[in-house]
């Protein structure tokens, strides 16, 4: 046996409440009536008295993630052990049994999280990456074997001679860890388990360096010992197979105790110990394949919901060809209009989608507030009991086939805003050809390369859609539970009048730089359907329906025609007056002018 000073971990038992039941656990979860939740002030207490421990500080259950305090605890052992965070943590991730085995591996790291993934991880999932530069990753999916712990040395028979021998060889003390629960402090984590089944008398009082104790110190806390068969040559049992292999005095007592887990009761009587072999490496429980096989599924952790909500307000015609493409495409759609708005309801309701009217849109007189408006489709999506993934779509833009699909591929960190590029035809003249071939089923690949512009610039003025890869508003995927939108009454920045400036806030100034991560192109790239000059409609629909845009005889004038009294610059406009500009800003009390040639 070793000191805890020389252990490389220490662990801090926050709980035992966990979704599995895992064959011989070294927390015995399943055998409890009801779990313990570590309180903060323990969990404080906890970590202060490991200053000065040289090793790894785990966060340990059961289940952490469960935890109700778990963000509150994680924010107090990242202030107190100061370490470096995993690279690649906001990055999409197709991978995530490769991106732990490049990242979170290293046991220098000051601290740790033990967890089977799951819910839990998924909503602290920012947090996770934020703390902990070593995670110990075991969805127990896989076939490993755990071996038998609840085999007591004196019911195999084993003299007191041997057992001394075996007792202080223990590979799991020296292997792994010490332990602290809200019972106090344990030499050993198998030890701090069976005290809090068994009602032990608790261990070491939670003082600063309680963890410097030596082997001649462990006193009393030896006699947990005589209950575990973990340093013994005892059979395994497939993790997966939810059984612990008990010994039959070990069965009675721990069905006295109301335990409902499954047990296989071992014939102690017929033990012979050259049949079994002593466990000699640190981790016996994975398979062949090692760690490799740590996370076979993800699906937990992969975005759950993804609901989109579309700003639409008199965009009705492109409503019509974006929504047949993308109502298969996503979870939920949440199209946002103004009072008078009567067209776009009629195209939502047409392909299943939600609706809501936004109240605020003009308020105060705005002529189109886009960032108060989006504020209010989420608001309705959360009084639907969503808090998951949002997608702000502008009206205008196609998703990729099988977005869904392909968004289901990856892991998301939940405190990043994901942006993705678009492209698209280039005017009016070409939109028709483009539908046309995207409705037969013509490859995005092919559509690229015949319509999509390959200049990378924005250009005041222009007409068409240049090639883009930035995170403006046509598409923004954020969450809910983001840490840099919580406290804030309304997640999408709103204090513009006009579509100019929220979306720009919202890409460029809302989240931290490097918490700003483009989706991977071309994959997930966005067709994004020509709608007029370049800011055209930033004060409200201003371009041509696009039916009557896409006519071969058909263009845009400079002339402007007055639709009531009003003044601009300096001027006063009478109601059918003509103003000529080649300004994309021009009041919306004036009509462009359709001109055939």
């Amino acid at each position: 046996m070793i000191s805890p000073a020389k252990q490389k971990v220490i662990q801090i038992e926050v709980t035992n409440a966990c979704p599995h039941r895992c064959s011989n656990c070294t927390r015995f979860c399943g055998h409890h009536k009801k779990p313990f939740w570590m309180g903060l002030d323990e969990f404080k207490t906890a970590v202060d008295s490991l200053e000065g421990y040289m090793g790894m500080v785990g966060v340990m259950g059961g289940e952490p993630t469960l935890h109700p305090k778990f963000e509150e605890m994680s924010e107090y052992i990242a202030n107190a052990r100061p370490d470096t965070v995993p690279e690649g943590r906001n990055d999409p991730i197709r991978d995530f049994a490769d991106y732990r085995n490049r990242n979170l591996r290293s046991m220098k790291k000051k601290r740790g999280l033990w967890t089977s993934l799951g819910l839990g991880y998924y909503r602290h999932y920012e947090t996770i990456q934020d703390t902990y530069g070593y995670q110990c990753v075991n969805d127990h999916t896989h076939n490993g074997h755990h071996m038998a712990l609840l085999l007591p040395r004196k019911d195999l028979g084993i003299s007191d001679k041997d057992w001394v021998k075996y007792r202080d060889a223990c590979w799991l003390q020296k292997a792994w860890s010490s332990s602290i629960t809200p019972k106090g402090a344990f030499f050993c984590e198998v030890a701090a388990s069976l005290d809090m089944l068994f009602d032990g008398p608790g261990g070491w009082d939670v003082e600063p360096g309680w963890w410097r104790r030596k082997p001649r110190d462990f006193g009393k806390q030896l006699d947990w010992c005589e209950m575990c068969s973990a340093c013994l040559p005892v059979p395994t049992m497939e993790a997966n197979a939810s059984t612990d292999i008990v010994s039959p005095a070990m069965a009675m007592r721990l069905k006295s105790r109301g335990s409902k887990k499954k047990m296989t009761v071992f014939d102690t009587s017929r033990y012979d110990p050259a049949k079994y072999d002593v466990n000699s490496v640190c981790e016996p429980y994975l398979p062949e394949e090692g760690d490799a096989a740590r996370v076979s599924t993800i699906k937990s952790i992969r975005p759950q919901k993804i609901a989109a909500v579309i700003v639409c307000v008199g965009y009705d015609d492109y409503l019509e060809q974006t929504l047949r493409y993308n109502a298969g495409r996503i979870d939920t759609i949440m199209i946002v209009t103004d009072k008078d708005d009567r067209r776009t309801p009629v195209v939502a309701n047409r392909y299943g989608a939600h609706v809501t009217v936004s109240h605020r849109v003009h308020e105060n007189g705005a002529p189109f507030a886009k960032g108060k408006a989006i504020n209010d489709g989420i608001a309705v999506l959360k009084e639907m009991g969503f808090e998951d993934w949002i997608l702000h779509l502008d009206a205008d833009v196609i998703l990729p086939p099988d977005f869904r699909g392909r968004i289901d591929q990856y892991v998301l960190n939940p405190g990043c805003l994901y942006f993705t590029r678009r492209w698209g035809p280039s005017d009016y003249r070409t939109l028709s050809a483009f539908l046309d071939e995207l409705d037969a089923g013509a490859e995005w690949g092919y559509l690229f390369e015949r319509y999509g512009h390959k200049k990378e610039a924005r250009v005041e003025g222009r007409e068409g859609n240049d090639l883009e890869h930035l995170p403006f508003g046509y598409f923004h995927l954020f969450n809910l539970r983001a840490q840099t939108l919580a406290g804030r009454g309304n997640p999408y920045p709103e204090g513009s009048s006009t579509a100019e400036n929220d979306d720009r806030i919202m890409g460029f100034e809302t989240y931290p730089e490097h918490k700003v991560v483009s989706l991977p192109v071309p994959e997930f790239d966005v067709i994004h359907l020509p709608h007029g000059r370049y800011q055209e409609n930033w004060r409200g629909r201003r371009s041509a329906n696009l039916d009557r845009a896409c006519r071969k005889d058909f263009v845009l004038s400079n002339e402007f025609v007055c639709v009531r009294d009003c003044t601009y610059e300096g001027r006063l406009y009478k109601k059918g007056e003509t103003l000529t500009s080649q300004r994309w800003n021009v009041p919306p009390h004036f009509r462009r002018l359709e001109v055939a040639v």
